[in-house]
């Protein structure tokens, strides 16, 4: 039987199931070079880096943001700096920044009521 990192946890606090072989993080689908989506997008996680990709290129391979997406982005660079950009009252951006390997970009959910 193979456990999901969920099941997992589930057996953990039950104290049953699986085999520490069984317990291993699947393979990544790629290797090398990554970027991360943190956050309200369509799709999170690791995705790979192309030369020359650009926030808006990454939040559309993440299936863009969902309904619950705040108006803040916030890009976390593999170096340390950070930066934060504002989408304007159309969801738009005013400016672009090209991602290196290892950043991370993160969407915090907007205000519900």
């Amino acid at each position: 039987m193979k456990c999901s990192t969920l099941f997992l946890l589930v057996v953990l606090a039950l104290g049953t199931g699986c085999t520490a072989n069984e317990t291993q993080a699947p393979k990544a689908q790629f290797l090398g070079p990554s970027f991360y989506l943190y956050g309200d997008f369509g799709q999170t996680g690791r995705f790979p880096w192309t030369n020359g990709v650009t926030v808006i290129a990454a939040i559309h391979l993440g299936g863009g943001f969902t309904p619950f997406a705040g108006s803040k982005l916030f890009i976390h660079h593999a170096d340390g700096t950070r930066q934060i950009f504002r989408r304007t009252s159309d969801g738009q951006f005013t400016n672009d920044v090209v991602l290196r390997p290892g950043d991370g970009v993160i969407s915090p959910a907007g205000r519900i009521f």
